[in-house]
This record gives structure tokens, C-alpha cells and sequence, in this order.
């Protein structure tokens, strides 16, 4: 029983310290970039980008506080999950590894290829499912909530969306990459710009 108790004691305090730290860590990701784009392009190059805009309207400071606070509950959401897989790795239930050579460099590349790819078809298809009638008012309708998207809409998600979508990351878990992360909210973060990018782009 004082085993039990104590392994229960130790998961509970690593449960605490990961969430934390992800938690942390996706707040910093989602300022550094969502905040950089922002500034990037609404101050700095604002006057340029203005001329190809598809946006009405400017955005209000008010409805960037809303994506704030919706991005705020997602990283919760996202750091729950997080901690999940990491304390899953921890006791050996997940097929995740941190040597890279350990399944070859060639299975690093397809995996991080197939993640991509159904990470991008399972958000389509929920994004579909969730702009259905009976379920956009309380499952998507505050990533919309705004009318005029910036790079601070990217990461905006109502918590059934944002459950849906970390539920897919606790599904896999066979195999993950930091840098898959990074890409997602920079794809996020470009698909809420609210301009015309150049083919440059």
C-alpha cells in the first residue's frame, strides 16, 4: 500500500512539473510567433501588406484580448496532453524514442511526413464536422468570434476543438518531433494573416 501511495505521490508531482513546463513552453511559442507575425505584419510592414489585405476592417484590440484568452484555454488543453504522453513514456506505454538512430534516419523522415500528413487530414475533417449548424455555436464559433483573423486567431480554439484536436496527438504518440510542433503553429499563424501572400511566399 505505501508503494502504491508513493508511485501515485511521484506520478502526481511529475504530472505537475510537465504540465508546467509545456504549458510554458506553448505560451512561448504561441507569443514568440503568433506576437512576432503581428508585429511583423501589422506594424512594420503593415503600410505594404495593406495594399493586398482581405480584411475589411482593422482588427480590434478587444477581439485580439478574446483570441488571447481562447489560446490560453487551448494551451491548457495542449499541455494536459502533453504531460499525458510524456508520463506515458515515462511508465512505457508509448512506442515514443529519443534516439534518432534507433529506428534509422529514413523512419524520422517518413514519420515526420505521415504525422504531418494525418495530423492535416484529421483537422480538416473535424474543422468541416465543427462548422456543422448544430455544433458551430459551442465548439468553433470563438475562432471566429473576431470576424477580422490575425496571427493571434491561430491558436483560438473552443476547448471541445482544442480536446479533439490534442486528442489526436495522445493517439499517435508512437513517434514525435519538436520541429513538427514549430511548423504547425507557423502554418497556423500564416493561415490567419489576413492578406495575399506573395508568390515569392
Amino acid at each position: 500500500m505505501g508503494l502504491q501511495r508513493g508511485n501515485i505521490e511521484l506520478i502526481a508531482h511529475s504530472f505537475c512539473f510537465y504540465w508546467f513546463v509545456f504549458f510554458g513552453a506553448i505560451l512561448a511559442r504561441y507569443f514568440l510567433i503568433a506576437g512576432g507575425a503581428y508585429f511583423l505584419f501589422y506594424s512594420f510592414l503593415g503600410k505594404y501588406f495593406a495594399k493586398t489585405s482581405l480584411r475589411r476592417f482593422s482588427p480590434l484590440s478587444g477581439s485580439i484580448s478574446k483570441d488571447i484568452e481562447l489560446s490560453l484555454l487551448s494551451a491548457v488543453v495542449f499541455a494536459v496532453c502533453a504531460t499525458l504522453i510524456m508520463l506515458g513514456y515515462d511508465l512505457g506505454f508509448t512506442l515514443l524514442y529519443d534516439d534518432i538512430h534507433q529506428y534509422g534516419l529514413w523512419y524520422l523522415g517518413v514519420s515526420f511526413v505521415a504525422v504531418l500528413l494525418l495530423q492535416d487530414t484529421y483537422f480538416y475533417f473535424i474543422h468541416r464536422m465543427f462548422h456543422h449548424p448544430r455544433l458551430f455555436k459551442w465548439a468553433h464559433h470563438g475562432h471566429h468570434r473576431s470576424g477580422e483573423p490575425t496571427p493571434w486567431s491561430s491558436f483560438a480554439f473552443d476547448p471541445p476543438e482544442a480536446i479533439a484536436q490534442a486528442l489526436f496527438f495522445c493517439s499517435y504518440s508512437f513517434h514525435t518531433t519538436t520541429s513538427f510542433h514549430h511548423s504547425d503553429c507557423c502554418i497556423n499563424g500564416d493561415d490567419n494573416m489576413g492578406c495575399i501572400k506573395p508568390s515569392w511566399l
